[in-house]
């Protein structure tokens, strides 16, 4: 075999090496992602207020989504802040929710009327909440229900 011969051969299996390393690491790159998604943070878990209290101790700093009613009378809000701490019921169980941030328009009448809530956040121990979203159920659940004044202007200004 001839000194060229050999050479041309010897560049085909390194560029069959150099492929096959690269396909490698593509595949190794895919299954990372998938697993990662399947077990990382990249979900919550979506739980009403009673199987998250039941679950508790599994779901410690863990993302989550809870979905309750509000307790009557629990919201707190420190005027001049974004604080907020209301807790939210099921069944007898109750899950308390620190958030801070803008509260949604339909929160106050949720508050009011014991209306459903969605607060997603990581779960600390005693059955708390750390909230970064709150979202209250749509107003026209509250349909016939008597709309606050300081709600009404807000609702007709498109704001």
């Amino acid at each position: 075999m001839s000194a060229h011969a050999e050479t041309a051969e010897n560049a085909r299996k390194k560029g069959g090496n150099v492929r096959m390393v690269i396909g490698l690491l593509l595949l190794v790159g895919v299954f990372y992602m998938i697993v990662g998604s399947m077990i990382g943070d990249g979900g919550a878990y979506f739980l009403t207020v009673d199987e998250a209290v039941a679950q508790s101790a599994a779901l410690v700093d863990k993302p989550v989504r809870v979905k309750g009613k509000v307790v009557k009378g629990s919201w707190r809000h420190k005027e001049g802040t974004k604080d907020h701490v209301f807790a939210i019921q099921e069944k007898g169980k109750q899950l308390q929710v620190k958030y801070t941030g803008p509260m949604p328009d339909t929160f106050k009448m949720a508050a009011e009327q014991e209306g459903e809530v969605v607060a997603e956040g990581r779960y600390l121990a005693g059955n708390t909440l750390v909230a970064t979203e709150v979202v209250a159920k749509c107003p026209s659940k509250y349909e016939g229900q008597q709309i606050p004044d300081d709600m009404k202007g807000r609702m007709t200004n498109g704001s």
